[in-house]
């Protein structure tokens, strides 16, 4: 799994700030004592999150199955651009579960069976079988790749439910990985869900 964050905000806790400040009747902070970290951090705590909806970020998401692709893209208030399995011929590369990579025999059989799909999917568009209709024998851990864009305000909520200890382990690990960078650039905005700091 490999995650890149491609464009987000400039400056946006400063432009956070700035929504926040405009909701109150202010256009400048009321001192030079102010710190926007701390406004953002009421706010938020306050329930007042339509403010974050001024922060943006797109991440480059490469190598995740298609198990995964079908849960995040359950979030509607994100855009995507993905992968078509129409368009493109797919790797002959699976995502292994941990669960079953630590069974060297399931490993084994589940690496054949994943073959055996491949091989005949290839069998088929060689047969004159579209891409579109010979992609239906594709495993789930076909891997996959996607672009995905949401407001700080969708993010966090992706975040809150993808890296509750009952997620699915794929989609936590890249939601653990996608926090810590968006905690990168925007620190007040994402500090309470870095796991590190709720654990």
């Amino acid at each position: 799994m490999k995650v890149t964050l491609i464009s987000h905000t400039p400056f946006s806790e400063y432009v956070i700030m700035k929504a926040g400040l405009i909701t109150r009747g202010r256009q400048h902070p009321p001192s030079s004592l102010f710190s926007k970290e701390k406004f953002i951090r009421k706010l938020i705590k306050r329930g007042h999150h339509s403010i974050l909806e001024f922060g943006y970020a797109t991440f480059l998401i490469e190598g995740v199955s298609r198990a995964l692709l079908a849960q995040i893209t359950r979030h509607r208030l994100a855009s995507f651009a993905v992968e078509s399995q129409r368009h493109t011929k797919p790797k002959s590369e699976i995502i292994i579960p941990p669960t079953i990579a630590q069974d060297s025999e399931l490993k084994e059989e589940y690496k054949e069976i994943a073959q055996k799909c491949f091989a005949l999917y290839e069998k088929m568009v060689e047969k004159g079988v579209p891409k579109e209709d010979a992609r239906f024998i594709l495993p789930n851990a076909t891997p996959t790749t996607f672009i995905i864009s949401a407001n700080f305000r969708e993010w966090r909520h992706i975040l809150q439910l993808r890296l509750a200890s009952d997620a699915q382990w794929e989609i936590r690990e890249l939601c653990r990985e996608i926090a810590r960078q968006l905690y990168l650039i925007a620190p007040s905005v994402f500090e309470d869900l870095i796991e590190e700091r709720r654990e």
